[in-house]
């Protein structure tokens, strides 16, 4: 796990492995040539880009919190899924007193639950925002999600419906998470998506969640990526939490950037830059 420092807290990067998926995905509303280019320019060649998982966990002192789960065994060894793993390395699954789901796609919430339905993290806690909680696991979402036949039905009764007997709904009203930890409504990759922040003292970390899904984003707002259910919302949530992480002695955090996925976000002529740790 990458350890940071956040005032009298500690913050961990925790590596949840890697997939590879199609760099088409990254921006399909992007000129080919130019999306190639600026692939290049991260390294990146060919038709094929690594897409990493990035959980946090903060330590405030007297609190352990996850901000997501990972995979957990939702996919093949190998290819995502060692979070528990890694997290473990630390601290135990009993130690942490709540989990925060920044929005409800299985690779933030697959670590949650275990193949017979248990609760992996037996003593915690769960939050999320309520508009994502309504627009995917509410009865009314169910329905419709069974209606379009989408597979998401099942996995939100098996990860999400076990938590509702711990489970709190975050809005505009009511953001904070903990003393010093508080979520800032995020919508566009979905409509209910957050992300988090962290300060203590004079030090602050930007959870950005699946705001930008790799530093290409940053560069070129005006590219969207494929499962972002409002282009257009996502593209204006990515300019004001770049701008907000451009401000002194704030730490950035991207969920799908490679790991740890932390740095320094910089105004540049043309935008804003990533500087990774």
């Amino acid at each position: 796990m990458y350890k940071l420092s956040i005032g009298r807290f500690d913050v961990y990067s925790i590596d949840d492995d890697a997939s590879e998926g199609g760099v088409e995905f990254l921006a399909p509303n992007a000129d080919p040539d130019e999306r190639a280019a600026a692939l290049a320019r991260h390294g990146v060649t060919g038709d094929k880009v690594q897409i990493s998982y990035n959980p946090v966990l903060i330590d405030t002192g007297r609190q352990k919190i996850l901000i997501d789960a990972g995979w957990g065994q939702w996919l093949e060894k190998g290819d995502g899924g060692r979070y528990h793993g890694n997290l473990h390395d630390a601290i135990t699954a009993a130690d942490i007193q709540l989990v925060v789901l920044t929005h409800a796609h299985v690779d933030h919430y697959g670590g949650l639950v275990g193949e017979n339905g248990e609760l992996l993290f037996p003593k915690a806690s769960y939050m999320m925002w309520k508009g994502e909680w309504d627009d995917w696991a509410s009865d009314e979402a169910i329905k419709r999600l069974e209606a379009e036949q989408n597979p998401r039905a099942e996995l939100v009764r098996h990860f999400l419906h076990p938590l509702q007997s711990k489970l709190t709904l975050l809005t505009e009203d009511n953001p904070e998470i903990a003393p010093g930890v508080t979520a800032i409504h995020a919508p566009g990759h979905t409509m209910g998506h957050m992300a988090v922040r962290v300060a203590d003292g004079d030090d602050v970390l930007l959870i950005a969640a699946d705001a930008l899904l790799h530093p290409i984003h940053i560069k070129r707002l005006d590219w969207h990526f494929g499962n972002d259910v409002d282009h257009n919302a996502a593209q204006a949530t990515r300019e004001r939490l770049l701008s907000s992480a451009c401000a002194d002695n704030t730490w950035f955090h991207a969920y799908h950037f490679a790991y740890p996925g932390i740095g320094r976000i910089t105004r540049t002529g043309d935008g804003y830059r990533f500087v990774a740790v």
